[in-house]
């Protein structure tokens, strides 16, 4: 059985008052540990199937399933607990690389759970090939790779499925 699935998932906005189609009828599936391309010509739709599977976008139809289970079946915030969408440009808040990888835990997604300690921080870091870069490092002073790492960090820190 798949991890993920996203079965005939149709997405549209309005223009003018009549529907435009963004997706048609669009699926993947995606198994536990294998890494995997989503590939096409800009403007096909790609990062909008993303958004829409990671519940930042509604869909006119099609179901959405996690183990199984389908979305409906979830409080967005449990979804989204689970399934992560990071963004091709890094998107890190200003302040430190530390204050970047705890941002997760200040959210309502996570209330009530405590952000990981430094020294897991530091072994995320390390992990990355970031520990040259370290926590109370501005990330206005990161290249651009290491801000995507960062970026990625802070989903991975979460532990989504």
């Amino acid at each position: 059985m798949s991890l993920f699935r996203a079965e005939h998932i149709a997405l549209s906005y309005r223009r003018g008052g009549e529907a435009v189609p963004l997706l048609r009828d669009a699926s993947l599936s995606l198994e536990a540990g294998v890494i995997c391309d989503l590939v096409g010509p800009s403007g096909a739709g790609k990062s909008t199937l993303l958004r829409a599977c990671a519940l930042m976008l509604g869909r006119d139809s099609g179901e959405l399933y996690l183990d199984g289970r389908p979305s409906s079946a979830f409080k967005p915030t449990e979804w989204r607990r689970q399934v992560c969408l990071v963004p091709q440009q890094a998107a890190l808040v200003a302040g430190t690389v530390r204050d970047n990888l705890v941002l997760p835990w200040r959210l309502k997604v996570n209330a009530g759970t405590q952000p990981p300690a430094d020294d897991e921080l530091a072994r995320l870091l390390d992990a990355a090939e970031l520990s040259d870069v370290g926590l109370a490092r501005d990330v206005s002073q990161l290249s651009g790779g290491q801000a995507a790492r960062v970026a990625l960090l802070r989903a991975f820190a979460t532990r989504p499925r």
